[in-house]
């Protein structure tokens, strides 16, 4: 049985933090704080669950990173095929040139004045 300082160094050895582990063993991660701070005890059980689940999301991400590169591979092959394909075109001006409206200057609103020793 691994003590608490290994449990985090295991954790932290496979890129995972304490709420991704948190969420997968359905506990809140202040526990999982507690446990590698030595503030709580845990059971042999908790301890096989909690490295079966590192291991299970490290497994994860790694499945998970090597379909990204397989979607990259596939996505760019056809991409460059097509790019070659495109054909630059010219700019083409508008037919009708619609001059756009002049801004017209808005009149100031503002309070009236009062007639002296009045007061509103």
């Amino acid at each position: 049985m691994l003590d608490y300082r290994q449990l985090k160094h295991l954790r932290l050895l496979h890129n995972l933090s304490q709420t991704d582990i948190a969420k997968e063993l359905d506990i809140s991660r202040n526990y999982i704080s507690m446990i590698e701070s030595h503030d709580r005890i845990y059971s042999q059980e908790w301890h096989d669950n909690y490295v079966k689940t590192i291991y299970t999301l490290h497994m994860r991400n790694i499945a998970h990173a090597n379909e990204i590169e397989e979607v990259k591979e596939v996505v760019d092959e056809p991409i460059a095929e097509v790019a070659k394909e495109i054909e630059v075109v010219e700019v083409v001006k508008p037919i009708v040139d619609i001059p756009l409206k002049k801004k017209t200057g808005a009149k100031k609103v503002g309070r009236k004045p009062t007639p002296k020793g009045k007061i509103k």
